[in-house]
C-alpha cells in the first residue's frame, strides 16, 4: 500500500477539508484488497468519497464481506433460530430460555400478571410493588421475598421504569413449589427516557426520589413482614455497591 507524501495526510480530519484521514483511506484500501468495489451507500467505508462522519465499517461493507467470505457459523441455537441470526448484519443477542433446559422438556412459568388474571396491555395498570411482594411471599415463602427485594432495589438504584407485571415471574422447577425466576428483562430505561419513573407504585408513589427507606418500611407492614428484613437487605444492597 503506497501513500502519496504530496498528499495532506492526518488522523480524523480535524476541520481541514484539504486534509485525508490515514486510517479511514487505510480501512477502504484494506476493503478492497478483501475484495470490495465501491459502493453508494453514503457513510460506508466503501464510499469513494471521505466524510468526518466515518466509524468504521458500516452494514454495508458487513453485507459485502459475509458474502464474499460467508457468514460465522452459529452454533448451539436450534432451527430456524440459527437462520434468523444469520440473516442480520450486525450483531445480535440469543438468551437461552430458563424455562427451556432440555430439548422436549418445559418448565412452567406463570408471570404475575397471569397470576392476577390481567391481559398483557394492563401490566403496568391497576396494582403496586407491595401486590407483588405479597404474592411472591405467600406463593414462594420467605427467602423468594428476599430475592424479591433484593430485586426491587436493583430496579430503583438502575432507574428501570420497566419492571412491570410481566417482568416478574414464578417459575416451578420441579413441577410442584414456586420460585422466583431468573431475573429477565432488566434495563436501564432512564438512559434513554430520562423522564421515566417506575412502573408501578411503590409507597403511593411512581417518582424516583420519594423511595426511602420509609418505603421498604411501608411495604413490610402491607405484607405482615418482618420490619427490619427488607430495610436489611436494601442495606446489604446499598453497601455492596459502594465497595464496589
Amino acid at each position: 500500500m503506497h501513500y502519496d507524501i504530496a498528499d495532506h495526510w492526518k488522523v480524523g480530519f480535524g476541520g481541514d477539508p484539504t486534509a485525508f484521514d490515514v486510517f479511514q483511506v487505510t480501512a477502504h484500501e484494506i476493503g478492497h484488497a478483501l475484495g470490495l468495489g465501491h459502493t453508494a451507500v453514503p457513510g460506508s467505508l466503501m464510499n469513494p468519497f471521505h466524510t468526518e462522519a466515518f466509524s468504521g465499517p458500516q452494514a454495508d461493507d458487513i453485507a459485502g464481506m459475509q458474502f464474499i467470505y460467508g457468514r460465522a457459523p452459529v452454533h448451539g441455537v436450534p432451527e430456524p433460530g440459527a437462520a434468523a441470526l444469520l440473516a442480520l448484519a450486525g450483531a445480535a443477542l440469543a438468551v437461552r430460555r430458563f424455562d427451556r433446559p432440555l430439548a422436549g422438556r418445559r418448565v412452567h412459568i406463570e408471570d404475575l400478571a397471569q397470576i392476577l388474571g390481567l391481559y398483557p396491555e394492563q401490566k403496568y395498570a391497576s396494582y403496586n410493588y407491595e401486590t407483588l411482594a405479597n404474592l411472591v411471599y405467600k406463593l414462594a415463602g420467605e427467602s423468594e421475598l428476599d430475592e424479591f427485594i433484593r430485586r426491587l432495589v436493583f430496579v430503583v438504584a438502575s432507574g428501570n421504569g420497566d419492571a412491570h407485571l410481566k417482568n416478574w415471574s414464578l417459575i416451578y422447577t420441579d413441577g410442584v413449589n414456586a420460585r422466583v425466576s431468573p431475573a429477565y428483562d432488566f434495563v436501564s430505561t432512564i438512559q434513554y427516557q430520562a423522564d421515566d419513573q417506575l412502573a408501578l407504585n411503590l409507597a403511593r408513589s411512581k417518582r424516583w426520589q420519594d423511595v426511602t427507606r420509609a418505603s421498604f418500611l411501608r411495604l413490610a407492614r402491607k405484607i405482615g413482614d418482618d420490619e427490619t428484613r427488607p430495610l436489611f437487605l436494601a442495606d446489604q444492597f446499598v453497601l455492596r455497591r459502594k465497595r464496589r
